[in-house]
């Protein structure tokens, strides 16, 4: 009715409806609707078609061009067609066999012929379905066609896809050219849609659709079975996140544990901090944090008899992060909560207590009337250890950071004041030996390094021993005076977490004798304890991060699940009892992709290409994933020759349960002058050889992953072969998908540090101009594991919504240049600003940042403009936007909220010690992308300095100039 009266209003009726809610559930409707204006259709079109005899849809189609008052022209391909009039192809419907599936040098010449002569008018190019149904992934060679000749020539070339050639397709074919028609009269931003697919009696047109590929990833996560504690980037404390995981299959001898409290140490910090790898030995717990806490057993396994569902217990490990609100533990590393031990009292005492009773009793075998330095002795294990001391009867001697902590230790222990001594410089040397008349102490726990680490060493009588607990020298490779060791001295390395694995027993009876010390009461808790709830999980780091606490810190968790879980993208993983078969390359993101599957769990790779493993650089990569475990394979021949891909299938040395299909040749020529030759070196590796990866390879594959290009998908100036391949590719996975085979496609974009572009000289400055922001090698593989899990069917079956209106289809993912300037700048000069199918993107690109976030992002748009225009680098304002960059996130590292920081001051002049100096450090690699050391921060003067070596650093990495 709204059509009708509009139309008597003298509008043209509805263009376009909205409502608030699906129907009949609906309140208002929004519509869209034009002033009527007079329009002269132009009077004759041409009917293009294979044979003099019309189809049943192109007789229909003539009927009612001519019922419109139209005259018609009908055209025999290989003749001339009226030129600059309008015409409608039936070339691709007429025959089984696209026009450009193993298109001959006489039909390519005539069908650019056609395009030359016609460049004034409107083509409506008829296909087979390509995008949705797709039966004949050969039809979509005409859209990669077809996009390259609206970016090169700027003519309209429209297709449209039919679901079959019957006569009521012809009413929708005249309304798409007589809309297109009349578009040259409507003045808009975006040009008139140019692709149409009519299925199931409607016309649908193309649209893409945005998502953050870290949420689509999160979204292939298993429901969790628990919610643990990560940096989401070690080394930045505002990374620390609570994200869920699974468990593995509960083991005869495990158990799990609803955990209510965790304890914290400086391992954990160090960790986060990206300071030190924890034992790889730790198989699965590798740089795990949070090897101590205390909660309410949830599960056991069969065999498990010390304990039962219900009990409270303290528990140890290292096999998985502790820091979880619920966690699975060999039940010999839990033991019952003595009933007096509150939760954060329980949860600050096994780490502690087990790493001194090890050092003193199974390494020092210390005695009654023995001596022993303890370093940082107002800390966790330092407390723990004047406890043990006493109890053993030893002589203590400790050292502290400041005269808070001495007063600490007067007060609650009763240390003399002579025997407490500075741990901040080597002082506490000369004093030792003053006080135990030159001999030295028996034992040292130490956990100092560098100079004060020698001079621990020399603190340690003859026959006694030092026992290293710190991390840095060892890390580091530091050395040691051996002269020391002629007196029957002994050093010991002490790496509790390493110890949870090699050997159990040990931690078992440590666990055991700790909790009967304090039943004993030889022992206490560790007071004070600092206790933070689960929510401020990163400001108990940066609590312990400062160095100024005394005692323990302890992470409280919620009784209920209240903890807000960040969507989190889980980890890629590859089986390792198969092979993976990799085709096309070794270099640029061949080798990234290859690199990526190994330190996921790869242990076979198959490589094709024409010359895979023939150079020196492929013979290094090669060693180099053989070192990590991966058995490659390389076999040098073309992905076109059927016979050649059925013995590398063949001779995979496991069954292949995956491929990537990355050949890639380019043959760039501008449209007029293209080629049978050149349309066949870019088509051939893409089309022929997925055919042949699709009829060799087992059907029942975990994953077909095929590599596209934004050339297919956007069209490209001078890439109209490449486009036509790529645009096989993305209906190559609607025919996959339709056999119910997995298969998916990443339609790649510029990607600036590793493939083509990095390592073609112009290329990067060319695709910042032309695209925008350039992908990382981080997020090219992030998209390839969404990639990945979109191949199967599996995934699907458990998410059968679709996020939006009409067909979608999720295996198709474009990893997209997001445009560095607003869409509405005038010296935005993106070649895709005006494809109507990219209009979505106008609605999410932030034209004015908001106020959280705005620097990041400002940040952001300048560090990519240098891409293009690195003089920039030599004008002060950018050493002063740097600076200002770096004080801004020293203020938010140190928790000073709105607090401006003044560039003229130093970091040390602000509180910045070596912990957050680690992470400024951090920060600037990541989003200056140049290195700078922890040493060149400190002494490098002020933030305002800092920022000019940070333009420094920019210019020699855009351009090699020092």
């Amino acid at each position: 009715m709204w059509n009708a009266k509009l139309r008597e209003a003298g509008f043209e009726g509805v263009d376009a409806v909205s409502f608030d809610n699906k129907l009949p559930y609906y309140m208002s409707a929004n519509m869209i609707a034009k002033p009527a204006v007079a329009f002269k259709y132009p009077e004759r079109v041409t009917l293009l078609t294979r044979t003099g005899k019309l189809s049943p849809l192109a007789q229909t189609t003539q009927r009612s061009l001519r019922e419109a008052g139209c005259e018609i022209d009908q055209c025999i391909w290989g003749q001339k067609p009226p030129a600059d009039q309008d015409l409608i192809s039936f070339v691709d419907v007429d025959s089984p066999v696209p026009l450009l599936k193993d298109v001959s040098e006489e039909d390519l010449r005539h069908f650019l012929q056609i395009v030359d002569d016609l460049s004034q008018a409107v083509l409506v190019w008829l296909i087979p379905q390509a995008q949705i149904n797709c039966q004949d992934p050969h039809a979509a060679q005409m859209l990669g066609m077809a996009r390259t000749l609206r970016a090169e020539l700027a003519m309209d070339f429209a297709t449209i896809e039919l679901e079959d050639t019957s006569t009521e397709s012809a009413d929708g074919i005249v309304k798409v050219l007589r809309k297109i028609q009349r578009s040259h009269m409507e003045t808009d931003d975006l040009d008139p849609d140019m692709e149409y697919a009519f299925s199931d009696g409607t016309i649908h047109i193309g649209r893409f659709h945005w998502f953050p590929v870290s949420e689509a990833l999160a979204e292939t996560a298993p429901p969790p079975d628990a919610k643990s504690l990560i940096a989401g980037q070690r080394g930045m404390l505002q990374t620390l996140k609570w994200i869920g995981h699974q468990f593995d299959p509960l083991g005869t001898s495990e158990v799990r544990v609803k955990m209510n409290a965790v304890g914290m140490n400086f391992h954990d910090l160090m960790i986060v901090m990206n300071m030190f790898d924890s034992p790889i030995a730790l198989g699965k717990g590798y740089n795990s944090i949070g090897m101590e806490g205390t909660g309410y057993v949830t599960k056991i396994g069969s065999g498990v008899t010390n304990i039962k569902v219900g009990d409270r217990v303290v528990v140890v490990g290292s096999n998985s992060t502790g820091f979880a609100t619920e966690i699975q533990r060999p039940a010999e590393f839990c033991i019952h909560c003595p009933e007096r031990l509150r939760d954060e009292e329980a949860a600050g005492m096994p780490f502690a207590y087990m790493t001194v009773l090890w050092c003193f009793l199974d390494k020092a075998n210390l005695r009654r009337g023995q001596s022993v330095l303890i370093h940082s002795a107002a800390g966790g294990v330092g407390i723990a250890a004047i406890h043990v001391a006493r109890w053993i009867g030893a002589e203590i001697y400790v050292t502290v950071g400041n005269e808070e902590k001495v007063g600490f230790l007067m007060k609650q222990f009763n240390i003399p004041r002579d025997h407490i001594f500075d741990s901040h410089n080597v002082s506490f040397l000369d004093a030792i030996m003053a006080a135990t008349d030159g001999v030295g102490v028996d034992a040292v726990l130490n956990s100092t390094s560098g100079e004060l680490l020698h001079a621990s060493w020399k603190c340690v009588a003859a026959n006694g021993c030092m026992l290293e607990i710190g991390k840095r020298d060892l890390v580091n490779r530091g050395q040691l005076a051996l002269n020391l060791f002629e007196e029957n001295r002994s050093y010991f390395g002490v790496d509790f977490s390493r110890l949870t694995i090699v050997n159990k027993p040990a931690v078992a009876r440590l666990l055991a004798q700790t909790m009967d010390l304090f039943k004993q009461g030889h022992i206490q808790p560790i007071h004070p304890t600092a206790v933070f709830d689960a929510e401020k999980a990163e400001d108990a780091f940066r609590y312990m991060q400062k160095g100024v606490h005394i005692g323990r810190i302890v992470i409280k968790l919620p009784k209920e699940d209240t903890l807000r879980l960040t969507p989190f993208v889980p980890t890629p993983s590859f089986k390792s009892d198969v092979s993976y078969l990799l085709v096309g390359g070794m270099g640029g993101l061949g080798q990234s992709v290859a690199s990526w599957m190994v330190s996921a769990g790869a242990k076979h790779l198959t490589f094709l290409s024409r010359s895979a493993g023939n150079s020196e650089a492929d013979q290094a990569f090669i060693r180099g994933l053989n070192e990590a475990g991966c058995a490659v394979q390389c076999q040098a021949g073309d992905v076109t020759d059927s016979d050649f891909v059925r013995k590398v299938v063949e001779q995979a040395p496991k069954p292949v349960a995956g491929v990537m299909q990355m050949a890639m040749v380019l043959c760039d020529v501008g449209v007029r002058n293209m080629d049978q030759k050149s349309w066949n070196a870019a088509v051939r590796p893409k089309i022929q050889g997925t055919w042949n990866l699709h009829n060799l390879l087992p059907k029942d594959l975990d994953f077909f992953i095929l590599f596209g290009s934004n050339s297919g998908t956007l069209g490209s100036y001078g890439q109209a072969n490449y486009a036509a391949a790529n645009a096989f590719l993305d209906a190559f996975v609607h025919y996959r998908r339709n056999l119910g085979l997995s298969a998916s496609i990443i339609d790649i974009g510029a990607v600036g540090d590793v493939g083509y572009v990095s390592r073609t000289q112009g290329a990067a400055e060319t695709m910042v101009t032309m695209a925008g922001r350039l992908i990382t090698e981080q997020d090219f593989l992030d998209c390839l594991q969404l990639c990945i899990a979109r191949s199967s069917e599996t995934y699907f079956a458990a998410r059968p919504s679709s996020p939006v209106e009409g067909y979608y289809n999720p295996r198709q993912i474009v990893l997209f240049n997001s445009s560095i300037l607003p869409i509405t700048d005038p010296q935005n000069a993106i070649f895709w600003k005006r494809d109507p199918r990219m209009a979505i993107y106008r609605n999410i690109q932030k034209t004015t940042p908001d106020s959280v976030g705005a620097e990041t992002e400002n940040l952001r748009r300048f560090l990519a403009s240098l891409m293009s225009d690195p003089r920039k680098l030599d004008q002060k304002s950018t050493s002063k936007l740097l600076a200002e960059e770096i004080a801004q996130q020293v203020s938010t590292f140190l928790m000073r909220g709105d607090d401006r920081i003044d560039v003229s001051h130093t970091l040390t002049d602000v509180g910045v010690d070596s912990l957050v100096a680690i992470e400024v450090r951090n920060w600037w690699k990541q989003n200056f992308g140049v290195e700078v050391s922890v040493l060149e921060l400190r002494d490098g003067g002020s933030i305002q300095r800092l920022g000019e070596l940070a333009a420094q650093r920019l210019k020699e990495k855009y351009t090699g100039k020092q």
